[in-house]
């Protein structure tokens, strides 16, 4: 399921059915029996929107060709990868194993956008 906004938890939460309850929707840790468990790449793409601050280039790569992004590979010593899909072009530089904050929250307003 998509993240929701929602001001009781501070910012993006992710709205997990719970089978059973009285209420629709939880928030939080619940038991992994009563809710629909949360793919790898779900639970990495959650892990990113709520902490771009320590995101490794080789997951941001993971997320970006999922949503169908092509990734070029810097040629003549740059550090910059280019990923693009349907004329939206984004930049990302690699420089060692942490991408900064900046292109992180780009590359996931670029993700909402679509």
């Amino acid at each position: 399921m998509p993240p929701q906004d929602d001001a009781s938890c501070g910012g993006i939460c992710v709205c997990i059915s719970v089978l059973g309850c009285k209420s629709d929707t939880a928030y939080g840790t619940i038991k992994e029996k009563e809710a629909r468990a949360l793919s790898q790449f779900e639970k990495l793409l959650l892990r990113i929107r709520n902490n771009p601050k320590s995101v490794k280039f080789d997951e941001l790569k993971k997320i970006l060709t999922k949503y169908g992004y092509e990734c070029t590979q810097p040629s003549g010593g740059s550090s910059h990868y280019t990923f693009r899909k349907n004329g939206m072009i984004l930049t990302v530089p690699k420089h060692g194993a942490y991408v900064k904050e900046i292109y992180v929250r780009r590359v996931i307003a670029a993700l909402d956008a679509e």
